[in-house]
């Protein structure tokens, strides 16, 4: 009974040992792990290659992924723009801007067509010879929370805002863009994470006031698609631009 007793101990112990040990390894690559996505690299001209990865995704899984430009348009092809994921649910994936790429914010979405998994990243297109932003921007990593009171008015000295910043279906959201000229048209679409375009030449468009600033208001389709919709509002005379993220639960 004692033999049993000390070889059941030490076993214990051997077991204990080697969990430890494998648990450190794990723990310290878990500690320098990379993003879990990115683009290389976020800006640059019509014709460009970029490069993205995503993690998130079932392994061995088919991901598809197509891009919503800043003017409504949508750059996909269903037999080209798919991969397949590695074992560990990484997608890597390569995209040409168009050589007739609006400038302005790219939005490239990567969807797993089993895990219904989403990566949205962002790349800037600016004309040749135009100085690049210092980097282009991206959707908030964590979605703030909405105001108190939905749909109230963004602060005065803000260059643009949008609220509530996360709704349901049917939600109705509030903007201001600033920049625009005095009584300019101004239109204004959203680009859905599917590759929807919601928009309406009639409809979706107001005029700015004297100093510049636009106002309006854009409900979500009762049937959108769950994840980061971007909304973008264009000035026809000015071509100023404003880029918003809004995200459907």
């Amino acid at each position: 009974m004692r033999q049993r007793r000390w070889i059941y101990l030490v076993t214990l112990v051997l077991s204990l040992f080697w969990v430890s040990s494998a648990l450190v390894p794990a723990l310290q690559a878990q500690d320098a792990d990379e993003p879990d996505a990115n683009v290389e690299p976020k800006v640059g001209t019509p014709g460009t290659w970029f490069d993205f990865y995503g993690t998130g995704f079932d392994d061995n899984e088919r991901v598809s992924f197509w891009a919503n430009g800043p003017d409504g348009r949508i750059d996909s092809n269903d037999s080209r723009y798919a991969v397949v994921t590695n074992e560990d649910g990484r997608a890597d994936w390569r995209w040409r801007a168009p050589g007739d790429a609006a400038p302005g914010t790219w939005a490239i979405v990567a969807f797993g067509n089993d895990s219904d998994h989403e990566v949205v990243l962002t790349v800037q297109i600016t004309r040749p010879g135009e100085a690049p932003p210092s980097e282009a921007p991206q959707p908030p990593e964590e979605t703030p929370m909405p105001a108190e009171t939905p749909g109230e008015t963004p602060p005065a000295d803000a260059d643009a805002n949008v609220e509530p910043k996360e709704g349901s279906p049917g939600t109705e959201f509030a903007f201001f863009a600033t920049g625009f000229e005095g009584g300019e048209w101004v239109g204004y679409w959203a680009n859905g994470p599917d590759g929807r375009v919601d928009s309406e030449d009639n409809a979706y468009a107001v005029f700015a006031n004297d100093d510049g600033r636009a106002d309006w208001n854009w409900r979500a389709p009762e049937d959108a698609a769950a994840g980061a919709w971007q909304v973008v509002a264009r000035g026809r005379e000015s071509g100023v631009e404003h880029v918003f993220f809004v995200t459907i639960r």
